[in-house]
């Protein structure tokens, strides 16, 4: 069984925007599907299907009782006062900033063009950076995959240089330092702008991060976004593997990806057979210089 990670920390999207854009039929539509597709989220649009006595807007949230806390809130605006208004009550805040609009929403923590080109996973993942702290992606019965840390990094690195895992790296790891920079470079390059990518792969029960798995990006475009996963050796054969792999690929498939890759080396046959057991197909594709399998999964189908 899968369920879909939530924040529990955000917990109400406050909405501060002009009428006559929350009369477009696309900001209307954006609502209906947020309240569709996270019914534990409370939202307070200035007006609209979800319209309340206790509505709270930015603008007027620094005299509201009781006040949001930050770290349950969200802002949307398109005006500078709304911006303004969040930065007084230091509540986290998007602009919708589409083509040709000249309002200065430059304070606002980031911006978008298009309510059809954003959803619930960008606002979690938005709100959690913008809080300083590792966006959730999902849960399995038994795993939480989320946003790696910095801090995540010395456990990282020793899980991926252990013997019994660093044959079947894609890459041999420099020395510590240089990784670590690699590191918190990815944090800050990767994770805010691409909605696949590497996460950190953490046993629920304990908290302990156990391995890293996700997506990494493709190398031109003629390729699709490739699978990967690890288990730290102290935690192989529970079953993690295959339980994580159909959420790691139903959530690909929820981001709209219709096709996965997956590159496995040749001499590792366990992981070939984890991808069997999980749905791939036999390998369509040999890379006999690097020594690598290659294997495609339609998520259509």
């Amino acid at each position: 069984m899968i369920r879909k990670g939530v924040l529990h920390v955000l917990k109400k999207i406050l909405l501060d925007l002009s009428p006559a854009i929350e009369e477009m039929q696309s900001v209307q539509a954006f609502l209906q599907g947020l309240k569709r597709v996270a019914p534990e989220c409370v939202f307070f649009p200035a007006k609209g299907p979800f319209s309340s006595a206790d509505v709270v807007t930015a603008n007027r949230v620094t005299t509201s009782s009781p006040k949001p806390a930050p770290s349950d809130c969200l802002v949307i605006t398109d005006t500078a006062s709304g911006v303004l208004s969040a930065q007084i009550a230091k509540l986290p805040c998007i602009g919708y900033a589409p083509p040709g609009y000249c309002e200065d929403l430059s304070g606002a923590y980031a911006l978008f063009e298009d309510f059809s080109s954003i959803d619930m996973g960008y606002l979690r993942r938005t709100h959690a950076h913008a809080m300083g702290y590792p966006a959730e992606i999902l849960t399995t019965d038994r795993l939480t995959v989320r946003e790696l840390s910095e801090k995540d990094f010395p456990k990282l690195y020793v899980m991926c240089t252990a013997p019994e895992t660093a044959p079947f790296m894609d890459e041999k790891l420099s020395d510590y330092e240089t990784e670590l920079e690699k590191h918190k470079a990815y944090l800050r390059n990767v994770y805010p702008f691409f909605d696949l990518a590497l996460w950190g792969v953490y046993e629920t029960s304990s908290g302990m991060l156990i391995g890293r798995a996700g997506f990494s990006l493709p190398e031109d475009e003629t390729e699709f976004f490739s699978l990967g996963y690890l288990i730290d050796v102290p935690y192989r054969r529970n079953g993690y593997a295959k339980e994580l792999i159909p959420a790691l690929l139903i959530y690909a498939k929820e981001q709209g990806y219709s096709k996965i890759s997956a590159k496995i080396k040749q001499d590792n046959v366990s992981s070939q057979r984890t991808l069997a057991g999980c749905g791939f197909p036999y390998a369509c594709k040999e890379d006999t210089v690097h020594g690598i399998l290659i294997y495609t999964i339609d998520l259509t189908m």
